[in-house]
């Protein structure tokens, strides 16, 4: 008698490849918004790292404006988008 265990990614890929069967358009959609909200915190996380970083060498002396500029304005940007 064989059983009938599967292992986890083996229940989500079967999960995905039915989704992915019935409703194409919006089971890839709902997959990009997953990464999306994951990828969000990252990168806002990352840009705002080097934007302190360049006012911290600002303080101490260094030329970084255009440094400034730059992260100042992604991180605007990522929350524009």
């Amino acid at each position: 008698m064989k059983s009938n265990s599967y292992n986890a990614l083996q229940i989500v890929s079967k999960v995905y490849r039915h989704t992915l069967k019935a409703v194409p358009f919006s089971g890839i959609l709902g997959v990009m918004n997953y990464l999306v909200q994951g990828f969000f915190p990252a990168v806002t996380a990352f840009v705002l790292a080097k934007l302190f970083d360049a006012a911290n060498l600002m303080v101490h002396g260094q030329n970084t404006m255009r440094n400034l500029v730059l992260y100042g304005s992604l991180f605007v940007a990522t929350y524009a988008v």
